[in-house]
């Protein structure tokens, strides 16, 4: 016998501001379903990922004299795209209900524990435009879980440029708020687009202009290609892009990594306060 079960999922965020730690990025709704397979006497429990991006998941279940544990996994896991992975394989003493024997909790974030650190991500300036960074990693607004967040000082309507290949997951910009004080719900004003790479690195670009997104959730994006234009929306000191890369770390917790740049000057760390220029200009539009 065979069947699926879709739970209730806990989502763990953090959605992006300029300035906050605490805030928070966009997550999608629950992606990972749980299943089962019953074979003889065993009941094995998966994870599926019905998503078209890598995702990773925590399930835990409760202890019962109805069954006994003859395998469970290493946990967190990161499942690829449209995959499913066993979690337990469960020795059947006594039927049992999902609800009240199993009681699983699973929580779920979009993303990968292990990502290509060593990438090189494109300027998102457009050729001939000068990058220049006012925020990054260690300076006040980006502390704690944002540390590697990078802000570039860039005119209200700059367009912006994938640094990366990707899918579009997430696309919002409706937002014409904007405030120089923080507060949570000032936050959640950002404007937003968030692609994933296909190793689940995510990668997001906040403070969009108004109705600016030339993309759209479902896009595959290449390394480049027009994104949308820069803003002063949401928590923000002033007209600025901001784009950090972030993984899931094992205590299933949204944390961004360092990002390196190709650059006309070669493939560089940025440096606060310094003008970069996007590289390979001559061929690319």
């Amino acid at each position: 016998m065979k069947f699926n079960c879709v739970l209730a999922t806990l989502i763990l965020s953090l959605l992006s501001g300029c300035a906050k730690p605490a805030s928070k990025h966009f997550f999608d709704e629950g992606v990972v379903e749980m299943t089962f397979d019953e074979v003889d006497d065993s009941v094995r429990v998966n994870l599926l990922n019905t998503a078209s991006y890598p995702a990773t998941s925590i399930l835990e279940i409760a202890d019962s004299e109805k069954y006994s544990i003859k395998y469970s996994s290493e946990q967190p896991v990161t499942i690829a795209a449209k995959e499913q992975v066993l979690i337990y394989d469960l020795a059947m003493r006594q039927p049992f209900t999902v609800e009240e024997d199993l009681q699983p909790w699973l929580r779920q974030i979009p993303g990968s524990l292990q990502i290509d650190e060593a990438f090189n991500y494109a300027l998102p300036c457009g050729c001939g435009v000068s990058c220049a960074v006012s925020d990054t990693s260690g300076m006040p607004s980006h502390e704690g879980w944002s540390k590697f967040a990078v802000d570039f000082a860039l005119p209200e309507g700059s367009k912006i440029y994938a640094m990366r290949a990707g899918l579009v997951i997430n696309v919002e910009v409706n937002s014409k708020t904007n405030c120089r004080e923080y507060t949570r719900e000032c936050d959640q004003h950002a404007n937003r687009i968030l692609v994933a790479s296909e190793d689940g690195a995510m990668i997001h670009y906040l403070h969009l202009k108004h109705d600016s997104a030339f993309v759209q959730v479902g896009d595959r994006v290449k390394q480049h290609q027009l994104l949308g234009l820069s803003g002063d929306t949401g928590y923000a000191t002033g007209p600025h892009l901001h784009v950090d890369v972030t993984k899931v770390s094992t205590n299933m917790m949204e944390v961004t990594t360092p990002m390196i740049f190709s650059t006309s000057e070669g493939v560089l760390k940025l440096s606060e306060g310094e003008n970069y220029f996007r590289a390979g200009c001559s061929a690319v539009r």
